[in-house]
């Protein structure tokens, strides 16, 4: 699996997340707005900020696929627990095209695993690629046309 790299480690040890910010402003007015809205937020990648997605612990991961008629539509639901655990931030992703996944999380939650990085990119005029990468070696990577979230509470998450 392929990761994007415009979010790379730098010669001094630190995260550079400069590029990305760059290409995610280049190309906003081309995107939906609710991805520009949620991967054009820096504050989902600050260390320390109350909506990153740093240390979010794998949930769920859902794939769910519909037939009707000649159409096949697949889509997916991935739960995170926000890494101070008060809430959960579900991600929905339409019109799935591909799905790539390495890894399995053993236990759940003694050895939850924690997103270390996560990246967007526009593949194509309405297909776009969300990239996760997890520690233990667990790694995930969407194709998708359509894309929500919402933070939730913990005590309404079920």
């Amino acid at each position: 699996m392929k990761k994007p790299g415009r979010i790379f480690v730098n010669a001094a040890g630190f995260t550079d997340f400069d590029d990305y910010f760059v290409y995610i402003n280049d190309i906003a007015a081309d995107i939906p707005a609710r991805l520009a809205e949620f991967f054009g937020d820096e504050e989902r990648y600050a260390l320390r900020s109350p909506i990153t997605l740093h240390d979010s612990w794998l949930k769920k991961l859902e794939i769910s696929t519909c037939y009707n008629d000649n159409e096949c539509q697949t889509s997916v639901e991935i739960v995170l627990l926000h890494a101070m655990h008060e809430k959960s931030v579900h991600l929905w992703y339409r019109d799935v095209v591909s799905i790539e996944y390495i890894g399995a999380p053993i236990r759940w939650p003694s050895h939850a695993v924690d997103l270390l990085v996560h990246e967007f990119s526009q593949e194509a005029p309405g297909a776009f690629r969300h990239y996760m990468e997890f520690d233990r070696g667990v790694c995930l990577s969407l194709l998708f046309g359509g894309f929500e979230f919402e933070y939730r509470d913990i005590r309404r998450d079920s």
